[in-house]
């Protein structure tokens, strides 16, 4: 059965497939869409953030009721069926299901019903006590303030919090639906490809240190057989009657050449359009268009035009806000990079 028994079993006892991924390879929109079988345009969660116009530059999470459509566990809950849902992404706060919900547990986890804390607690103090040993693996990297992509060490504790918390609620709780999420394989992938296979990537372009192939060669190798061990831990829960699926959001292969991230607001003040103040934030007594989801990781982007430099908005026209964007439209799609490519392939 090689290094993956537990799924090597399912597929062999199974069936299995390639699934293609259309529109935004973005995993909360994929994700959501595999929740509630709607695309982006209907279920409305386009990001991990979002932007509140009243806030600026602050962006927040996308939060569990921002879903414009029913999910899968919903539908379950109105044919009186019972639901578990663990870790799945954007669903903070917990919903009302019958059955319980735990949010993905990579920030401070919640869990409905709230009776069930005491539970989760217990479980996740056990985990972190046990990654306190000095054996253990070691935290390196922190990446902000919610983890996109996360040293192989954090997502592998990732997985270990799945793997404890998964199996003792599905025992505990009997349900009709489980629903588990993890993402530590993907994050490792991101992460530690260039070590699994050196001779594919530029040292000097991806900046790496050498010593770290050694440290971080096997990473991805190691995430999968740890996913395959939890897979195995879960599946025994389950026991012989159930109907299992094993689902991914997208492939993945290695990116030889690396990305590069563009901090807009620094392109719309060279274009004219914004301006800083001192501190680096935003002027935006001076500023005309800003960028408002801040999320390099994307590539898609969201720009605002500031309303608030208009000292009166009751005698604003909207004919001017509709040139503003017009102008700006049109400056961004006239910007090139090497060899004449546009450097937007749209802006709408």
């Amino acid at each position: 059965a090689g290094r993956m028994p537990n799924l090597h079993n399912l597929m062999k006892s199974g069936c299995y497939g390639y699934l293609d991924t259309f529109g935004r390879m973005h995993s909360p929109v994929i994700w959501t869409t595999i929740a509630t079988s709607a695309p982006v345009d209907l279920h409305g969660i386009t990001d991990f953030f979002k932007h509140d116009p009243q806030k600026k530059e602050k962006r927040t999470l996308f939060k569990s009721y921002d879903r414009q459509v029913p999910a899968i566990w919903n539908m379950f809950n109105q044919m009186g069926r019972k639901v578990g849902v663990i870790n799945w992404l954007l669903t903070y706060a917990p919903e009302r299901v019958n059955g319980y919900m735990i949010s993905h547990m990579r920030e401070d986890p919640a869990v409905y019903p709230v009776e069930l804390e005491g539970l989760l607690t217990d479980i996740l103090s056990q985990i972190k006590e046990s990654e306190s040993d000095p054996n253990s693996l070691e935290t390196t990297t922190d990446m902000g303030q919610f983890h996109l992509v996360r040293a192989p060490e954090e997502a592998i504790k990732d997985l270990r919090r799945i793997g404890a918390v998964a199996p003792r609620f599905m025992r505990e709780f009997p349900v009709d639906l489980t629903m588990v999420y993890e993402d530590a394989t993907d994050g490792i992938q991101h992460t530690t490809w260039q070590y699994r296979e050196p001779h594919r990537f530029d040292s000097e372009a991806w900046d790496y240190d050498v010593a770290d192939i050694q440290r971080y060669g096997n990473a991805i190798d190691e995430a999968w057989e740890e996913f395959d061990e939890v897979l195995g831990v879960l599946l025994s829960e389950l026991g012989p009657n159930g109907i299992v699926m094993v689902v991914s959001d997208h492939g993945f292969m290695p990116r030889e050449a690396p990305s590069v991230y563009i901090d807009i607001n620094a392109l719309l003040h060279d274009m004219g359009y914004l301006e800083f103040n001192d501190d680096g934030s935003v002027d935006f007594s001076r500023t005309a268009v800003y960028w408002s989801t801040r999320d390099i990781t994307n590539s898609f982007t969201d720009l605002s035009v500031n309303l608030d430099r208009k000292t009166d908005l009751s005698t604003a026209k909207l004919s001017d806000l509709d040139g503003d964007v017009h102008q700006a439209t049109a400056n961004l799609m006239q910007l090139k990079i090497n060899g004449g490519k546009p450097l937007f392939d749209y802006v709408t």
